[in-house]
């Protein structure tokens, strides 16, 4: 096993059919006490603990207090989103079983660095039947912003398995996460879903622009 391929998780191999902004109203109700209604999409591009931190802060809660509770908060994000959200259906994106079934049968270790938690990230690809091919999982547990994630990625798969970040590369749909994968010197390709600017992610200094999974990148075809 010579390479290593990350995902992002909601919006490159699964999406929500529908709306599930609630689930975090739920819990920044359950562990900060206030009610309020989220547009999620206001926070698309944003970790679980920034989408919270900027939530708390415009409804003028103090940096103290968002601090001390913020571990319990993605604690009980997971709850809330199986409350919320369980009952629905999700979608995987085109190409995403196919390319996970590739890179398995090829040898490649396969993990998530993603801004959710990571009981949810497991949540919805079990629910799928994708949870199977995931070797390990960098989520917001693992740190406030994208870049914090992809570093603590990287990390375990240099300390656990041995890896450099040149041995392999990581997918996502978000600006954000394709920024940080560039800091940090790590391969990207920037999968271009409907709610994505293929100029953002271009911008953001993706080496790859994808429409979908169904796409091979050049990274992978030596392999």
């Amino acid at each position: 096993m010579d390479k290593f391929a990350l995902f992002d998780t909601n919006k490159t191999i699964v999406a929500d059919k529908k709306d599930i902004s609630p689930y975090i109203s739920e819990s920044i109700r359950n562990i900060y006490g206030l009610i309020t209604t989220v547009d999620i999409t206001k926070y698309e591009d944003f970790t679980a603990k920034e989408t919270a931190i900027e939530i708390l802060k415009e409804n003028g809660i103090s940096e103290q207090e968002i601090n001390a509770r913020l571990d319990r908060y993605l604690e009980d994000l997971p709850y809330s989103y199986y409350n919320v959200a369980w009952s629905d259906k999700i979608n995987i994106l085109d190409g995403a079983k196919q390319l996970l079934e590739f890179l398995t049968k090829k040898g490649v270790m396969i993990g998530i660095a993603t801004g959710e938690p990571a009981k949810i990230a497991k949540m919805r690809l079990e629910k799928v039947g994708l949870e199977k091919y995931f070797t390990f999982n960098s989520s917001a547990e693992n740190g406030q912003t994208p870049s914090l994630i992809l570093d603590s990625a990287l990390k375990t798969l240099s300390l656990d398995y041995g890896f450099e970040k040149t041995d392999g590369l990581f997918f996502s749909s978000s600006k954000r996460f394709i920024e940080a994968a560039h800091q940090l010197g790590l391969y990207s390709v920037g999968v271009a879903t409907n709610t994505n600017d293929i100029n953002a992610l271009i911008n953001a200094g993706s080496n790859e622009i994808i429409s979908s999974l169904k796409e091979k990148p050049h990274f992978l075809k030596n392999i």
